[in-house]
């Protein structure tokens, strides 16, 4: 079974921020809105909403102008299985967070401006995990579970001035399909509505990652790519090929040398 046969059957999540392993009682809501407060969230006022068809407490946030909602709730069995996902670089899921109270952070799409968006969600992550201290924070879009303190350190050297960290947020995920290896991503889709495929082969598949990475953070940065280009390689005489499809959700990338040798 190819992997994407795999991922077809997994439970498609919205695109969230989960946090698992956290105290218990820095949830309840006696703390967690004066936490809020305190922290210039804004929170509004505090209701129910449906997640995996079950009711949880729905508390209204801002960041900035950005409007979110914390959702909290208690973690059965069976919706950990569906939050189930990988580590950082790997391809299969092999976690599946413990039960337990765990806290969510969603968002509505905003798919003109991606660099604004991540940059209001991970600021806020940045201030939901300075209170809660959780364990284990899922990234829905690409399925990767970081341990906290990896991905808020990932967070505050961003905001310093690093790139991105986008292994924490975008799957790079190798999949064969009869004769040819593709590597495709995973976690762009709803920050700018495409992600990217390229051939390749057993041996390169390190160096297509690191070029599809860095045409993810170019997305980010830019947006969606509407028509075919041609940009400049990570070595001398490269050229990366760009061919967005007719639906424009997948984007081809050819890597090409001068020589017309491609990998």
């Amino acid at each position: 079974m190819s992997a994407r046969d795999r991922d077809s059957t997994k439970t498609k999540l919205p695109a969230m921020a989960v946090f698992s392993g956290g105290a218990a009682h820095l949830q309840a809501e006696s703390a967690l809105v004066p936490m809020l407060h305190r922290m210039g969230l804004k929170p509004g006022e505090v209701g129910d909403a449906l997640l995996f068809g079950k009711r949880v407490r729905r508390y209204p946030i801002c960041y900035g102008s950005r409007a979110m909602d914390l959702l909290q709730f208690d973690c059965e069995s069976t919706i950990a299985a569906r939050l189930g996902g990988r580590h950082p670089g790997a391809i299969e899921q092999q976690f599946v967070p413990p039960r337990g109270p765990m806290m969510v952070l969603c968002w509505s799409q905003d798919s003109l401006h991606p660099r604004r968006l991540i940059d209001d969600i991970l600021a806020t992550i940045g201030v939901v995990t300075a209170f809660l201290d959780p364990a284990w924070i899922l990234w829905t879009p690409a399925r990767i579970w970081t341990h906290s303190p990896a991905l808020t350190n990932a967070i505050e050297k961003y905001f310093s001035g690093e790139l991105l960290p986008i292994m924490r947020l975008v799957s790079f995920v190798p999949d064969r399909r009869l004769d040819a290896m593709v590597v495709r991503t995973e976690g762009l889709m709803p920050f700018v509505g495409q992600e990217l495929e390229a051939c390749t082969d057993d041996r390169e598949i390190a160096e297509t990652v690191r070029r599809l990475a860095r045409i993810a953070l170019d997305l980010f940065e830019h947006g969606a790519i509407d028509r075919n280009a041609s940009i400049e390689g990570l070595e001398p005489g490269e050229r990366i090929e760009l061919r967005p499809r007719i639906d424009s959700a997948i984007v081809d990338v050819d890597i090409v040398e001068r020589s017309t040798r491609r990998r």
